[in-house]
């Protein structure tokens, strides 16, 4: 049960808290207040009941507002009834818990789908909180989750040593977006040839090491997403870093997946103009979804 519903909830920070409270008194009004609820699950009440232990000033406020709030959870308690949401504050008013609710709600039809551990690592890798959830469209980020769900699924049940090719040390061993671009981006040039089986680097400077040694690094090539926040992409600092890389001993995968040819030409002449023919040459560009090297 998450820890607001208007002002009913604004200030509990769990969800097992009214009923040890010491003043039993007012804990039977805030009962009495939202007496709708009693037609439902005895956990359901015991939980919206929960919710204010804590804070006598809550407490009182709560019996201001308990009988509309109530109204909002009876209509609510079916979908949220098996749930237990841990809060940090976000929640305001019933619409936050409404969108709460539809967001978890989608979430658990997924994990149905794809199962608890990918929905695990497709949430941290967009960062889910009920910040984000309030602030944006629900379906859009359900759509985002779904996706990112698919694309967990496929790394890590296409071949059984690329289980761990989403995690990147670079963020301590985390999930993000950027990690699952770069898992896609090894599972990618394994199977066009371009590099031996891969193993996901447990080092910061790089992201993977093939079997014969070859550290190799994933650059993402998506200056559309610059201009889409009204900057103008930097070829030349993209190139000097990939450089900076290969002097290192690296090789680059450069992911172009979701880069139109316009843009991969322009690439190109500024590699020209900036890196040796050598330097080139360590460089495979890479659109995962095509499987197909030869952009």
């Amino acid at each position: 049960l998450v820890k607001s519903a208007g002002e009913f909830v604004a200030e509990a920070r769990t969800v097992k808290h009214i009923l040890a409270h010491p003043n039993k008194a007012l804990a039977q009004e805030i009962i009495e207040t939202t007496a709708e609820l009693i037609n439902k699950p005895a956990r359901v009440v015991s939980e919206v009941i929960a919710t204010a232990q804590q804070d006598v000033k809550f407490l009182e406020r709560a019996r201001e507002t308990g009988a509309s709030v109530g109204k909002e959870l009876v209509k609510l308690a079916p979908e949220i009834e098996a749930k237990t949401i841990t809060s940090t504050g976000s929640i305001k008013n019933v619409a936050h818990l409404s969108k709460i609710s539809e967001f978890h709600n989608g979430a658990a039809e997924l994990t149905k789908k794809y199962g608890p551990k990918i929905l695990e690592d497709a949430q941290q890798a967009l960062r889910v909180s009920e910040t984000k959830i309030i602030n944006n469209d629900v379906p859009q980020m359900l759509n985002k989750l779904e996706k990112l769900s698919q694309d967990i699924k496929y790394i890590v049940e296409s071949k059984s040593h690329r289980v761990n090719f989403i995690y990147d040390a670079a963020q301590e061993g985390k999930v993000t977006v950027n990690s699952v671009q770069e898992a896609l981006t090894g599972c990618a040039a394994e199977d066009l040839g371009i590099c031996t089986k891969l193993t996901r680097a447990i080092e910061r400077e790089y992201d993977f090491i093939d079997s014969f040694g070859n550290k190799w690094d994933v650059k993402i090539f998506a200056p559309h997403l610059s201009l889409k926040n009204k900057k103008n992409f930097d070829y030349a600092s993209f190139i000097l870093d990939i450089k900076d890389e290969i002097l290192k001993g690296e090789k680059i995968l450069l992911n172009v997946t979701d880069t139109n040819d316009a843009y991969i030409i322009i690439l190109r002449e500024h590699m020209n103009n900036l890196l040796s023919k050598e330097n080139i040459q360590q460089i495979y560009f890479v659109n995962y979804k095509l499987l197909d090297n030869s952009i």
